[in-house]
């Protein structure tokens, strides 16, 4: 009997959960600042005025240096809030100041605590995307909210680049048609540009 894609997409979800959780700390750094070099010297970083990142949650990929070399280069800084009331969906607030303008949301991840500076998606240069797992043609798996692939139907294609780390390549993610792919996933051993 054939697996439904629901099931497969859980079953992936815990395995690479446990596979990225499994990664020493030491070495998720030194991955970390490969990846963060790649990104800055991307030309779709190094060309875009607006960039939307992820505020990095547990095991993911962190981000905070290159929100950090972003801000000091005058890019305008990006971070999604997560809303539920009246609508479920992801917002995206320009940030000017990491320090005063950020709290906890739902689900313990932080992001932007005033909708005040809301920018359309169709406006950003560049989405920086998180996951659990990716395959070669730019497909993912998230934690299963929902809420990237609903922000990301109005991010043009070649906008959405990944980060992780090599161990979250899968060789191949079920996928329905509300699961968006990636132009690009950017990992501590390269940039994988999908097609």
């Amino acid at each position: 009997m054939v697996l439904s894609i629901k099931k497969q997409k859980n079953d992936l979800r815990k395995k690479y959960t446990k596979i990225r959780n499994e990664i020493p700390f030491m070495e998720r750094r030194q991955k970390d600042n490969k990846i963060a070099a790649k990104v800055l010297n991307s030309n779709e970083f190094k060309q875009a005025k607006k960039v939307m990142f992820f505020m990095s949650f547990r095991s993911e990929v962190s981000t905070l240096p290159m929100i950090n070399k972003a801000r000091k280069m005058k890019k305008t800084v990006v971070l999604p809030k997560v809303q539920t009331k009246p609508q479920k969906k992801m917002l995206s607030i320009i940030i000017k100041n990491m320090k005063n303008e950020l709290v906890f949301g739902k689900y313990n991840i932080l992001e932007p605590k005033s909708k005040d500076n809301v920018i359309n998606p169709e406006e950003i240069d560049l989405v920086l995307v998180p996951g659990l797992a990716f395959d070669k043609t730019g497909r993912r798996i998230g934690y299963g909210g929902g809420y990237y692939d609903a922000f990301l139907k109005k991010v043009p294609f070649k906008k959405r680049i990944a980060l992780a780390y090599s161990e979250q390549i899968a060789a191949k993610i079920p996928v329905t048609a509300k699961d968006l792919r990636m132009s690009k996933i950017i990992t501590e051993k390269g940039a994988l540009k999908c097609c």
